[in-house]
C-alpha cells in the first residue's frame, strides 16, 4: 500500500541553513508578496503552486535543492511530492519565521 504520509526526503533546521548561503540552492516556495516581505540571501522565488505545475522547467534532477518557506509546512510537502518524482531536495523545518541570522534581506 502506498503511503503518503511515509517522508522521502532529508531535513535541516533553519538554524543551519547559514552555512549554505552562496553555496547551495535555497528555493523559497512562499508566495511572491511573502518573499518580498523579507528572504534569506541568495534564495530563489519560486511559488508552491507554480512550482508544482511544472517542477522540471525550474529543477533539474542532478542538481540538490533546499526547501523553504514560513514555517516548513509549505516547503514539507512540496520536498514530499518533489522527491517521489526523484528531485534531490532537503526541507528547511522552521522555516523563515524561525531564522534569527544575519543573512535576512528586503
Amino acid at each position: 500500500m502506498f503511503n503518503i504520509f511515509t517522508k522521502s526526503f532529508d531535513s535541516i533546521s533553519i538554524n543551519e541553513v547559514d552555512s549554505l548561503i552562496g553555496h547551495k540552492n535555497i528555493i523559497d516556495v512562499r508566495e511572491a508578496y511573502e518573499y518580498q516581505g523579507g528572504h534569506l540571501k541568495g534564495s530563489r522565488n519560486i511559488p508552491m503552486n507554480i512550482l508544482m505545475m511544472d517542477p522540471d522547467n525550474f529543477l533539474n534532477k542532478e542538481d540538490e535543492f533546499y526547501l523553504l518557506c514560513h514555517s516548513g509546512g509549505r516547503s514539507g510537502s512540496v520536498a514530499r511530492v518533489l522527491s517521489s518524482k526523484g528531485f534531490k531536495v532537503i526541507n528547511i523545518n522552521g522555516g523563515i519565521m524561525s531564522y534569527s541570522g544575519n543573512n535576512f534581506e528586503y
